[in-house]
């Protein structure tokens, strides 16, 4: 008899005890989902009460948590950790809490082995015009990335020649300096999967252009230039000036982008590539986003 009153007890109050929930997203400043991010619930006292992963869509959840208080630690490669403190619970009731990353420090570069870096082969390292394409010198990536390239890992990475123009160095600098190419990389790989790698870089080219060779996104500084110069003698100015150089350096590269995705995923075409591969800025830039402190450092940033 005893026995049946202790287990009658504990039904009762398994049937009694209360759960809450807490979802959400992890997401990227421009919405995009992170997935595979590692989300943990810690109790006030320190203790940890659950860790989750994130799926395609940087969703979560933890579904059987005792009301209260909750830290909500969320850690992601290539991304400061966030961490929530004093998330409320109620019983019965689901809190949502969406968080986002923002880009690391990614590290410091390293010089790679000129093999690992390909972006001459482009019919025989020759560009429309018959301008020849100079091999890569001394390409600089971040330790990070090396290490992909290395383990022959398929990622987009940013990578950066030797340049000789003057103007271009203080560009190359700042471009360094803030780990631009290394930043859209990481939002390029955190969105799309590709089979084989391929580089981001800007490059001296000898013309104003921008092209996919040799498994590389190649932006020429000489077309930011160009750019600068045309919209000059519409009369632009300042912000208005280097808003507009932004969306056309933006649009070409979501059309060099067309084409590496063209060519590593072998997309099927119908009609001319090149106004196929027209359609991705046109179908992406309406809602693509740019946060630029200022020009040319933050000049492609087309996933910020």
């Amino acid at each position: 008899m005893k026995k049946r009153i202790v287990l009658f007890a504990t039904f009762l109050l398994s049937t009694l005890t209360a759960f809450a929930q807490i979802e959400g997203r992890v997401v990227l400043e421009v919405g995009t989902g992170v997935p595979g991010a590692s989300v943990t619930a810690a109790g006030e006292d320190g203790t940890i009460v659950a860790t989750v992963t994130t799926d395609g869509e940087g969703k979560y959840a933890f579904k059987e948590l005792r009301p209260g208080r909750y830290k909500i630690e969320v850690n992601s490669s290539s991304f400061r950790s966030v961490v929530r403190e004093n998330v409320i619970v109620s019983e019965d009731r689901t809190t949502t809490l969406d968080i986002t990353l923002t880009l690391a420090d990614l590290g410091d570069m390293a010089m790679a082995p000129p093999l690992l870096i390909n972006d001459n082969d482009n019919n025989g390292g020759l560009l429309p015009g018959g301008v020849k394409l100079e091999p890569c010198i001394k390409p600089l990536v971040t330790k990070w990335a090396l290490d992909g390239l290395n383990a022959k890992k398929a990622q987009f990475f940013g990578f950066y020649c030797e340049v000789t123009n003057a103007q271009y160095k203080v560009e190359q600098a700042e471009l360094l300096k803030e780990q631009v190419l290394e930043h859209i990389a990481v939002d390029l790989n955190s969105t799309l999967t590709i089979p084989k790698s391929v580089g981001l870089t800007y490059r001296e080219c000898k013309q104003a252009n921008a092209f996919y060779a040799g498994n590389s996104i190649v932006m020429c500084y000489e077309l930011v230039d160009t750019f600068y110069k045309t919209f000059e003698k519409d009369g632009l100015k300042g912000a208005e000036l280097d808003q507009s150089v932004d969306n056309a350096v933006t649009f070409a590269f979501y059309h060099e982008l067309g084409h590496a995705l063209v060519s590593v995923l072998d997309l099927p075409i119908t009609g001319k590539e090149e106004d196929a591969v027209d359609q991705l800025p046109r179908t992406s830039l309406p809602t693509a986003r740019t946060k630029r402190k200022r020009q040319p450092s933050t000049v492609l940033l087309p996933f910020s």
